[in-house]
């Protein structure tokens, strides 16, 4: 995945996953003995769509077959959410990572619409703040210090080792 998290995007990693454990599940009722392989999502994204990247969250963490997300250059904003989502988490050792809370652009309307988006993105937020601490050693007042400078958190493989953001290095291609 090294596009924007759009629909287009999460269209097709959806896809992919359901179309593995499809196909993982016949064979293990055809074949005695089959062992699922496990998946690998390699992560090279800047974010893209919040509800988009929730899907595909959903998609991970309800795959039976066990996903790899492995960082391969940056995992920044909704891509850090998917690269925590995986059964096993890795990343290449120049690898970068970055959370910062969610935006939203305003464009002219009615003041009733606003405050609906604004309970909309506080929940979204919530929801995405709570994935990240119970997948991570990141604890809550990290995120809230961040978001109360409305600060972009950048950093690199070391940090997402202490966090337990990520689970080991990733250093071969096979």
């Amino acid at each position: 995945m090294s596009d924007e998290i759009d629909s287009q995007t999460a269209g097709d990693v959806i896809a992919w996953i359901y179309d593995v454990n499809q196909a993982d599940t016949e064979k293990e009722l055809d074949i005695v003995g089959f062992e699922r392989k496990p998946m690998e999502l390699i992560i090279n994204s800047f974010g893209g769509s919040v509800y988009d990247t929730l899907a595909i969250i959903n998609a991970i963490t309800t795959s039976k077959t066990k996903i790899i997300t492995t960082n391969i250059g940056s995992a920044f904003s909704g891509a850090l959410y998917i690269l925590a989502a995986g059964h096993i988490r890795l990343a290449a050792p120049l690898s970068s990572f970055m959370y910062h809370e969610l935006s939203f652009e305003l464009y002219y309307t009615y003041k009733n619409k606003v405050s609906e988006e604004m309970q909309e993105m506080s929940r979204v937020q919530t929801v995405l703040e709570d994935f990240l601490i119970s997948k991570s050693g990141i604890k809550k007042n990290m995120i809230q210090k961040h978001n109360e400078r409305r600060a972009e958190w950048f950093f690199g493989v070391d940090e997402a080792l202490k966090y337990k953001i990520i689970d080991g290095i990733y250093t071969s291609v096979q």
